[in-house]
């Protein structure tokens, strides 16, 4: 998996956009929202990772801190990943795979 990552909006510098190189399709978005933006206890911000996600992973993750619906993505297909540290590092790397995958073709 080879990319890089680009800033779509002035307004949202600190967003980030993980396309396929050969299609353009997005597979991952990197946002900085607010905790309450989030529904989530917390102050300032934190920055979530939104990937696409086939649904039998969507379900199997579902239980799992960390895992939300998506933030501004379809929430069908979709889910936000805290980018925190507190999800674990096997995981994340997981629904980028998985995300890659959908969005291959």
């Amino acid at each position: 998996m080879a990319c890089q990552a680009g800033v779509l909006w002035k307004k949202f510098s600190n967003s980030a956009v993980f396309r396929h190189p050969e299609n353009g399709k997005w597979f991952a978005l990197l946002m900085d929202p607010t905790w309450e933006e989030l529904h989530l206890p917390g102050e300032g911000k934190t920055e979530i990772l939104e990937v696409k996600c086939p649904a039998n992973l969507k379900q199997e993750l579902g239980g799992i801190p960390g895992i939300l619906p998506a933030y501004r993505m379809n929430r069908n297909n979709w889910i936000s990943v805290l980018a925190d540290g507190s999800v674990p590092e096997e995981i994340i790397r997981r629904v980028l795979e998985a995300s890659w995958q959908l969005t291959e073709k």
